[in-house]
């Protein structure tokens, strides 16, 4: 008994939450990382999309496919895919740690003549750590990170590094 592969291209099956289906569809990239050769991304395309969900986890089975002309990919291998579904040009971006309140009621800390002024703003789309603003922030303004859960509209601050 023998397994016969094709190590040419390898395929990743995944599930899609039900949500996000409307934004897959065939040919779309996908970046896959494995742990094996955590510096490299992968660059595959959607290949199948199933037209039926699962009932009980409401997700969908696809699978990529991925080149592997110098088979450094291996079958079994735990890869993670990432697909972008939603992508935001140059807009305003703050760290997840500035971010503060819940929606729709968030709010950031601007630093403004040494004091620290709070400004409603209201998020977009988030990667990591990162959050995109589109509503209450122009790019170049300071934000306080670090310590602003004692911070009150008006108070003194310091920004670390800076010269006195």
């Amino acid at each position: 008994v023998a397994l016969v592969g094709n190590m040419d291209q390898v395929e990743i099956d995944l599930d899609i939450p039900e949500k996000y289906l409307p934004r897959i569809s065939l040919g779309q990239e996908a970046r896959i990382a494995v742990e094996a050769y955590p510096d490299v991304k992968f660059i595959g395309k959607v290949s199948k999309i199933s037209p039926v969900l699962d009932l009980e986890t409401r997700t969908a089975p696809i699978e990529i496919i991925i080149p592997n002309a110098d088979h450094r990919l291996k079958s079994g291998m735990f890869a993670q895919a990432e697909l972008v579904i939603e992508e935001h040009k140059d807009v305003v971006v703050i760290a997840k740690e500035a971010l503060l309140g819940k929606e729709p009621d968030q709010y950031v800390y601007v630093v403004h003549d040494n004091g620290a002024r709070q400004r409603n703003i209201k998020a977009g789309i988030h990667y990591g750590q990162e959050y995109e603003i589109t509503e209450g922030l122009k790019e170049g303004e300071l934000v306080v990170v670090m310590g602003q859960q004692r911070l009150y509209d008006g108070a003194p601050v310091t920004i670390e590094g800076e010269e006195r």
